[in-house]
């Protein structure tokens, strides 16, 4: 079962974003997504993650796709389906029926978790230059909905 997602980047007032089919939960997107921007720097990661591929399988820095998609070496397995002229950005105001956004901004990576009753719900800040345990940080966004 796939948990979906979107890699996101900034808009004016907003964001704009790319679907991710399998493994969106924290634990493993925020660890690839911090390891990649790591290794490539901020501008090349977002330039591959948002621009040159439209839509994901799965962030991964070891890809392998059983379903002959895309492996993009080092950022994961990219859908190699969508027409040339068509350009699938994700909206905030979209169903689009994702679990998290994955924020990329320069300095760090927002985390929300998407909700059908209360919308996008913010779940943290994360600075790129550490190494955070995004284990213990998706055990708390699970801790902070029990609560709720």
């Amino acid at each position: 079962m796939g948990t979906r997602s979107i890699i996101a980047i900034p808009t004016d007032d907003s964001w704009k974003g790319r679907y991710v089919h399998w493994d969106g939960y924290p634990a493993n997107m925020g660890k690839e997504l911090t390891a990649i921007i790591q290794r490539d720097g901020y501008e090349t990661a977002v330039k591959v993650l948002t621009q040159d591929h439209k839509s994901w399988s799965s962030i991964s820095s070891n890809p392998i796709d059983p379903e002959g998609n895309t492996i993009v070496p080092g950022y994961g397995v990219a859908h190699d389906d969508i027409p040339e002229n068509d350009d699938p950005w994700l909206l905030p105001s979209d169903e689009h029926w994702t679990e998290w956004v994955y924020l990329l901004l320069p300095f760090g990576i927002a985390v929300y978790e998407q909700t059908s009753t209360e919308g996008d719900l913010f779940r943290g800040l994360y600075d790129w230059a550490e190494d955070h345990d995004w284990t213990a940080i998706q055990n708390s966004i699970f801790e902070q909905r029990q609560e709720a």
